[in-house]
């Protein structure tokens, strides 16, 4: 992505979240045959429009079986990164590491620096590849840390400001602030200081909810942005103008405007937490596929929650849905990166994978099914 530092400047044609009237209008009933908006990705779970089989999506599949040394334990819920040939499995919960793996799921090496010195960090708040080095982001230090592949500590960025998750873009940073109400805006430029220098999308009176897995998603000289509360994906371009990229309209499991909008963000929530609702964990783009991976939340007197897999393709969507258990467990928030490739990546383990060749044999390869070792999964995606 190229270094938009320079270039950026405010749009009068942001979207807002004010009610206004502004933006992409939210449908509270189920999906049906009226027409939805240019830009709209429709997609109801009840109704399974749109919705297909594994083989139906993904043209073959290659399992990579992680090599761990035996300090090295996977949690498949885990993040996983994939950039220039190169598996980063970071754990920011238990052992606080990020472990590096070849194409073949050779062991590379380990960043392990969890302590109070100025070549360690107090968190891990998100992870980023930087050329050669592996930079790591801590919130309570308020700094990008760098390191080897082996683990070498390398040098020290310290910030200005304090988003919740940063991104290293050229000689400066993008930072989330997202709804802490910290400075008015969810999203922030900042200078090689990490001193703000330009702010979009206004922040609104709700409870903060913690962004798991990355809200920036960089793409050529472009910049998506996907939240969790969000249907809708924001793009940022090379000048720096801010626009609606997609909206994700999923009938009775959007969550409305009004959300945002409450003056008792306490009330709000409980209200919230009480309804069906979805969330967009992922968003992953390349130069042929646009992908989202949806997490459906019933409340509790409705059901089990799901995911779905969507994919965009020459302005169709597929939908992959999958429960917690059953063939299609292997599914369920397992998506984790796109590969230039056009490979959907998933973190799992042997039982699932089993699961699925039972009923997807001519899919799935062939595996060692007796090994304990987390599993890669690069699924390509048909045209």
């Amino acid at each position: 992505m190229r270094n938009l530092g320079k270039t950026l400047k405010t749009n009068s044609h942001e979207p807002q979240l004010d009610g206004s009237g502004r933006g992409v209008t939210v449908h509270l009933t189920a999906c049906n045959t009226d027409v939805v908006p240019q830009g709209t990705v429709a997609y109801n779970p009840q109704q399974r429009t749109g919705e297909v089989a594994p083989e139906e999506l993904f043209s073959s599949m290659e399992v990579i079986t992680l090599q761990c040394p035996d300090e090295v334990i996977v949690d498949t819920g885990n993040d996983l990164l994939f950039d220039a040939g190169i598996f980063y499995l970071v754990d920011r919960v238990h052992r606080k590491s990020v472990d590096l793996f070849d194409r073949q799921g050779g062991y590379i090496g380990s960043v392990r620096a969890f302590g109070r010195s100025g070549a360690e960090y107090a968190d891990i708040s998100g992870v980023q590849p930087v050329d050669s080095l592996v930079a790591v982001y801590s919130y309570h230090n308020q700094a990008l840390c760098y390191y080897d592949r082996q683990g070498g500590f390398v040098r020290r960025d310290s910030l200005a400001y304090q988003p919740l998750s940063l991104l290293k873009d050229g000689d400066g940073y993008w930072g989330y602030a997202g709804y802490s109400n910290t400075v008015p805006s969810r999203v922030v430029r900042m200078d090689p200081q990490g001193r703000i220098t330009r702010e979009y999308l206004p922040t609104a009176k709700i409870i903060p909810l913690m962004e798991m897995n990355s809200v920036f998603v960089p793409h050529g000289e472009e910049l998506f942005i996907r939240e969790a509360l969000q249907r809708r994906i924001f793009r940022i371009d090379a000048a720096g103008e801010l626009s609606t990229f997609l909206t994700f309209d999923f009938g009775r499991w959007n969550i409305p405007d009004t959300y945002f909008e409450s003056d008792d963000p306490m009330q709000a929530a409980q209200k919230l937490m009480s309804s069906d609702f979805a969330l967009m964990n992922r968003f992953m783009i390349n130069n042929d596929f646009t992908v989202a991976e949806v997490g459906f939340n019933p409340n509790s007197d409705n059901g089990t929650s799901f995911s779905s897999i969507g994919v965009g393709h020459r302005g169709a969507w597929r939908w992959l849905r999958a429960d917690r258990e059953g063939p299609r467990a292997l599914f369920f928030s397992a998506a984790r990166a796109l590969t230039p490739d056009s490979e959907q990546v998933l973190l799992t383990d042997a039982e699932r994978l089993a699961a699925l060749k039972e009923a997807c044999p001519t899919l799935v390869p062939d595996f060692q099914a007796d090994t304990d070792n987390a599993l890669v999964v690069l699924c390509r995606l048909k045209d």
